[in-house]
């Protein structure tokens, strides 16, 4: 009985330890620098992006240069009403349109989109605290975009 146990758990050791689990960003090693970032769009937005992407500006010890242009927007809707005809919830969406050109030329051009469903809340202050919230987490999951994006071209 003991040494069944303790096969399953050398087993399950095992299996668990070459889960081949790796860092996203730590691990690969970035062969690019942004020489210029140029921010189009709203200044909040353009920048929290703009100090995400910091760390990757003027290395000139990499291989590739790339000059960034980069167009945000957020849009706040309502999604729903009530019966009295007052919001009910909201959804927040940030579309981010990049460029990167090398060499003078237009590499590539996407967009990225994200956004959140929520509740309207009748306390105001919460209510814009919860979507700051929101922004600075869409913004993350859209520089963590671009910076994989970057990182794959």
């Amino acid at each position: 009985m003991i040494n069944k146990k303790i096969i399953i758990i050398i087993v399950l050791f095992f299996t668990i330890s070459a889960c081949g689990y790796k860092p996203i960003f730590s691990s690969k090693k970035n062969d690019f620098y942004i020489s210029e970032i140029i921010m189009l769009g709203e200044r909040e937005l353009d920048i929290i992006i703009n100090n995400k992407l910091k760390n990757y500006k003027n290395d000139t010890k990499k291989l590739n240069k790339y000059h960034v242009t980069i167009e945000s927007s957020l849009n706040k809707i309502i999604s729903s009403r009530d019966s009295k005809g007052d919001p009910s919830t909201f959804t927040i969406e940030i579309n981010t349109k990049l460029n990167v050109i090398k060499n003078d030329n237009i590499k590539n051009e996407i967009n990225f989109k994200e956004s959140f469903n929520y509740a309207n809340s009748s306390k105001k202050f919460k209510l814009k605290q919860y979507e700051k919230q929101i922004k600075k987490s869409l913004l993350d999951n859209i520089s963590n975009d671009i910076n994989s994006y970057l990182q794959n071209i």
